[in-house]
């Protein structure tokens, strides 16, 4: 009776422990897609691309947990030609402009390409211990 108190009790921990780091994944994807917003251009027609930011998941995959954070929905053309910027997605404004030596002015300072990969990208240092750390947190440990 012992052995399987201890054995309910390990599955209900590791339980616990897989839905709080999960969830500390999807903190750390909320702030992901937080900073992606705050450096997407603003289209002069409004913020569709902005606005247009998801978190897709989790989903668990075999033994992989996958979240995705993506934009372009309703703006996904304007998302591939920003983002790949210069790509054969840029508008052939863009395209005149950079070969003048103009460049693109983006309407709000500090936006620009790779808005995504950018935020992504600098989350990744310390992704493990805030994950870790939340978890443990979650959990009372």
């Amino acid at each position: 009776m012992a052995t399987e108190n201890l054995r309910n009790a390990l599955k209900k921990f590791r339980t616990n422990l897989f839905q709080a780091t999960v969830a500390g994944f999807v903190v750390e994807a909320e702030h992901i897609k937080e900073n992606s917003m705050e450096a997407c251009p603003v289209a002069p027609d409004g913020g569709t691309l902005r606005a247009s930011h998801e978190i897709v998941g989790p989903v668990k995959d075999g033994n992989d947990l996958v979240i995705w954070i993506q934009a372009g929905g309703p703006a996904d053309d304007y998302a591939q030609a920003v983002h790949e910027h210069m790509s054969e997605h840029s508008p052939p404004s863009w395209i005149v402009a950079e070969t003048e030596g103009q460049g693109i002015k983006w309407n709000v300072p500090g936006t620009g390409p790779k808005f995504l990969e950018n935020a992504a990208r600098a989350a990744l240092p310390g992704m493990q211990e805030r994950v870790a750390a939340y978890a443990k947190a979650r959990m009372g440990l």
